[in-house]
């Protein structure tokens, strides 16, 4: 039974061991035929039960065709040491699986292989369930949730866990409370181990610092070795990875429909990013930082929790198709397109409809009226009228008491600055910075320059979003574009912003929102030295504000009509219907 239950090679190598003793006899063949066979493989030869008192009857067989008695008990002799020695070694190779204890020096890495197959079977229960609640791969960042790479890894769980291979080798068991440092295993670059839960033990990684401090995870976490150090992803369930995200994104304290608005817009998101994983080199779809949205930077809580259970199945599509389901903090008041993101998002078609979050009612949505102070999304592609608008101040409106929905930014110009900020959007993304070359605006490395003659917003979106930006130096004419990378270069790290509330914030590297005017302050030479930014609004202004539905909740919306409001194109569906 140990003989036919080894991998192809080691019954090849067993055959050829045999033959020499027992010689070529007819009982041999059927001998290395049923050894070449899987053992799942359905044989005519013997039962598989019957499969230890098979090779007992070859034995036999073979010992009795000599007709010399001495003969007959060499052969038996010969063939009792070899069947023992073959037992021996499955023995200790049985053994040591079941004691499931490796040193670290012991494993040997077998490649993941990837098994296809034409048959097509009646799915499972769990099969089912996982349509439903799929498993979604997370890319988790280091402490400073700026590097995916790791200088060490050090795990632990409260409970019994497994160290496997990536093709279900179990390496290692390990008994709750111990700490393991992924630097002690002999891993190869490209190489990956997977640490697993028999049951429902989380996992905390103690080299990772989160705003909640150590992080713990549930699901399995799988750690790449890579030269620039460990990647880690955390494979779990959606339902109880948005038990983190929900908290992460918004706080408990929000109220119960808010959770619930939060809690869909988490799992449509997610959901968009199962057929387009944004890692496919560790067949991750996503990671935990602000690029996708946050996870487990604030661990669970009772009323994110309910938020999720309330809400479970429930996803957003677009013309019937998953679809981002962009957020972000706080409204200027207005919302925008998907356009600002003009390197992504190229076709005509817009799946946000930018909306006026100051007025709940449809019909303020589409009005402009100068004397009500209600403007139109698209009016506030003007400079002048946006101006007139975010100078506004309407104590009526929605979040008219939220500390960013206006904010004044105090900064000064620094031109070895600017500059630089110029070459590093440039190495980044080419088509950010455009440099001014007979009449035409082209993507080309920016030139130095020793002043700066005047900046100004060249472009807006509907909303009144600036998507860009217009550099006047000294040795060329530089054309910022896209609402991040102006945030990014205005943000001179010495500059104030005064929000709505009076408190300060100093040195942020990016702006509060590209919802802004500028003021220039000049020097005697008709040089830009510095500027005063009036804004309004925190984030990109995609989908939905969160501030704005924590106030449409206080105002009574429930969490479908908070959706309604801000996702206008995009329907609701209960999956399990």
């Amino acid at each position: 039974k140990m003989l036919l239950s080894q991998p192809r090679s080691a019954r090849e190598s067993a055959c050829g061991l045999f033959a020499p003793c027992i010689g070529n006899s007819y009982a041999i063949k059927k001998l290395r035929l049923r050894t070449l066979c899987s053992f799942e493989e359905k044989s005519t030869l013997c039962d598989k039960s019957d499969s230890g008192s098979f090779i007992f009857r070859i034995c036999i067989e073979c010992c009795m065709e000599g007709d010399v008695m001495w003969k007959r008990y060499l052969k038996a002799g010969i063939i009792v040491a070899c069947f023992c020695f073959i037992l021996v070694v499955g023995m200790r190779q049985n053994n040591t699986e079941d004691a499931g204890i490796l040193s670290e020096q012991q494993i040997t890495f077998v490649p993941e292989k990837k098994e296809t197959t034409d048959i097509v079977t009646e799915a499972t229960e769990d099969e089912l369930q996982l349509l439903f609640n799929p498993l979604v791969r997370v890319v988790l960042f280091d402490s400073s949730m700026s590097e995916m790479f790791h200088d060490r890894v050090l795990i632990t769980s409260d409970e019994e866990y497994e160290l496997k291979g990536p093709d279900g080798t179990l390496y290692a068991v390990y008994q709750g409370g111990t700490t393991i440092d992924m630097s002690d295993y002999n891993m190869l670059n490209g190489q990956s181990l997977i640490v697993k839960s028999p049951g429902s033990a989380r996992f905390s990684i103690d080299s990772l610092t989160r705003a909640q401090g150590v992080p713990f995870y549930r699901g399995d976490l799988q750690i790449y070795k890579e030269e620039e150090g460990f990647v880690i992803v955390n494979e779990v369930l959606l339902e109880e990875y948005l038990l983190t995200v929900v908290p992460s994104e918004m706080p408990s304290s929000y109220p119960a429909d808010a959770l619930a608005a939060q809690a869909v817009c988490a799992r449509s998101y997610a959901y968009s990013f199962l057929a387009e994983p944004g890692y496919p080199q560790y067949n991750a779809h996503m990671d935990d930082t602000t690029s996708y949205q946050v996870y487990n930077n604030i661990e669970e809580t009772q009323a994110t929790t309910q938020a999720v259970a309330d809400t479970q199945g429930c996803i957003m599509l677009y013309e019937g198709k998953p679809t981002p389901t962009f957020f972000f903090s706080t409204s200027c008041g207005m919302t925008t397109i998907e356009k600002i993101w003009s390197f992504k998002y190229t076709n005509e078609d817009v799946l946000y409809k930018p909306v006026c979050v100051n007025n709940l009612t449809e019909d303020a949505v589409e009005t402009m009226s100068a004397d009500s102070k209600i403007y139109s999304a698209d009016a506030l592609c003007d400079n002048e009228v946006f101006a007139s608008y975010i100078t506004d101040e309407d104590p009526n409106a929605l979040e008219a008491d939220e500390q960013w929905y206006r904010w004044r930014y105090e900064g000064k110009l620094n031109t070895d600055r600017l500059y630089q900020k110029l070459c590093n959007i440039y190495a980044e993304r080419p088509e950010a910075v455009l440099t001014e070359k007979d009449g035409e605006f082209l993507s080309l490395k920016p030139q130095e320059f020793s002043n700066i003659k005047s900046v100004s917003v060249e472009k807006r979106l509907p909303g009144g979003v600036a998507d860009e930006l217009l550099i006047v130096t000294d040795s060329a004419e530089y054309k910022i574009i896209s609402e991040y990378y102006i945030r990014m270069v205005l943000a001179s790290g010495q500059g104030t912003v005064i929000r709505n509330d009076g408190t300060e914030v100093t040195d942020m590297s990016l702006l509060p929102s590209a919802y802004f005017i500028i003021e220039e302050k000049k020097n005697r030479k008709g040089n830009v030295t510095g500027m005063t930014l009036q804004g309004g609004g925190y984030g990109h202004g995609v989908g939905m504000s969160q501030n704005g539905a924590k106030c449409a909740a206080l105002e009574g919306m429930e969490w479908k009509e908070i959706l309604a409001l801000f996702y206008g194109n995009f329907e609701i569906l209960q999956l399990e219907e």
